[in-house]
């Protein structure tokens, strides 16, 4: 590249924004690991990269603006969530008014779900980018902003002259993600970031935290999910010695402590898992695991080479209580299976977090018993229920246009958690849908066989500090209001 450009990345503070500064200190602080690698792979062109991470750091909008000025960038990119679009536009407003010059780049699961909608709702981007960033991006910068050059770019949007917004064909996708920089881990500081509380329990690190993942992609289906759109169903995997090596450098370079494997399910090749599980078991590492797994997948010999690599919390979606809902949703698993598996991993001494999603399609009180019923069988000691949100480019989204079902516009509501959930079911108010999540909370997670669970599980003292301190906080504010 014969210029040598600023480039300035920020996952914007959403957090803040949404989740409130109450709840700081409960949520898992995480690095933005899309933003790393692709200022990865940008450094490699000879640019000079700063990732700016607004949402661990909580940075207002003047600091954002006044950071952005001093680096004094040529391309500003945005990571741009669903309940982030606002946000992310009052932020472009305030860096243009200072810096009218600055490229705007847009991209992430929304813009890759609604590109046009959200070029015409952030009239302050320059350019959109559609899918998996990392060679689109280099492209772009490499391009020189010369409109004969972007027009080449597949998966591309950006404006002409005349401010019309033109779409390229295509979206990001890459075919080899071996080909693909380890994150730029050394230019930001991993001390500041945190893994789920919930390890705490039983005496793991939280921090220094850092996520890594060994695949792209899912071959699910489940119509809440969104990933898809982003990867594809098509499943890539990294080389074992590559995620290996990456391990290495985070635990000898960066001194991180707990390390979670956020593919979407983990176990989904069994070799590659075994692989990688056994270079843990060599490297006889101090530091806390924990992965994401789909019940199918796993067996009890994997679960139980989980333990000897120093894995000790799996979590599972389960969904919900209801085999008629898990159907609908396109979970393509059996309560029977779910049942088994999180058996099993009970068995061996592995922790689980089991995840949950109320509102559904088909939901109603009868499922919501069934949930109520299911989750107690599963003897669990982490649970998490969140709202179905028929995010854009979901199956969820489709099912509330084909059957007429009338989605607000302000994308502030598209959370899981905080804001109130949108009803799929047309004899469910919103309403009603936080009473069952309540009912739910109080007879699964408020009760005396949890109570006893946690206090044999992890003794009185973390009872007291994790389940009387901290969830009369969260509670009070988020789930029992």
């Amino acid at each position: 590249m014969d210029n040598i450009y600023n480039v300035l990345l920020i996952n914007p503070p959403i957090a803040l924004e949404v989740y409130s500064e109450k709840l700081h200190d409960f949520w898992l602080i995480t690095p933005p690991y899309s933003l790393l690698v692709l200022a990865a792979s940008i450094i490699k062109i000879g640019a000079n990269v700063k990732v700016l991470d607004a949402d661990a750091d909580m940075l207002s909008d003047e600091e954002i603006v006044s950071i952005s000025m001093k680096f004094k960038p040529k391309y500003i990119g945005f990571t741009v969530m669903t309940p982030s679009v606002y946000l992310v536009k009052r932020i472009c407003s305030k860096i243009k008014k200072k810096l009218p010059d600055v490229k705007i780049i847009l991209g992430g699961v929304h813009a890759t779900a609604l590109p046009f909608e959200l070029m015409n709702e952030l009239q302050d981007a320059d350019y959109l980018i559609k899918g998996e960033a990392n060679e689109i991006l280099t492209k772009l910068i490499k391009s020189n902003d010369k409109i004969e050059n972007l027009s080449n770019i597949e998966g591309l949007l950006y404006r002409n002259q005349k401010k019309d917004i033109i779409a390229n064909k295509g979206q990001g996708f890459i075919d080899d993600i071996n080909k693909l920089p380890m994150p730029a881990w050394d230019i930001i500081d991993l001390n500041k970031y945190r893994a789920y509380r919930l390890l705490m329990w039983n005496k793991q690190y939280v921090k220094p935290y850092a996520p890594i993942f060994t695949s792209w992609g899912c071959p699910g289906t489940c119509s809440f999910c969104s990933n898809r759109l982003m990867h594809g169903n098509k499943v890539r995997f990294r080389d074992p010695e590559k995620v290996l090596e990456e391990i290495d450098y985070l635990v000898q370079k960066c001194n991180v402590k707990s390390i979670c494997i956020q593919d979407d399910s983990f176990t989904i090749k069994k070799n590659h898992t075994y692989e990688i599980c056994h270079g843990l078991i060599n490297r006889k590492y101090d530091i806390s695991l924990m992965c994401q797994s789909r019940a199918d997948t796993i067996d009890e010999d994997m679960i139980n080479l989980f333990k000897k690599a120093g894995f000790t919390w799996i979590s599972f979606g389960i969904e919900s209580g209801s085999q008629k809902i898990l159907d609908q949703a396109n979970k393509k698993l059996t309560k029977k299976i779910l049942y088994n598996t999180v058996l099993l991993t009970h068995k061996s001494g592995l922790n689980t977090h089991l995840n949950f999603i109320v509102g559904l399609p088909g939901e109603n009180s009868n499922t919501i018993k069934e949930t109520i019923d299911f989750a107690k069988q599963l003897k669990s000691v982490s649970y998490g229920f969140s709202f179905a949100t028929p995010f854009p480019g979901t199956k969820l989204w489709d099912f509330a246009a084909k059957n007429s079902i009338n989605l607000t516009t302000n994308w502030n509501y598209y959370d899981w958690v905080n804001y109130p959930p949108q009803s799929l079911n047309k004899n469910i108010t919103s309403s009603d849908l936080k009473k069952f999540r309540k009912r739910i909370i109080r007879k699964v997670i408020i009760s005396p066989s949890y109570i006893f669970r946690i206090i044999q599980k992890f003794g009185i003292k973390i009872f007291l500090k994790f389940f009387i301190v901290d969830g009369i906080k969260v509670f009070s504010k988020f789930i029992l209001k």
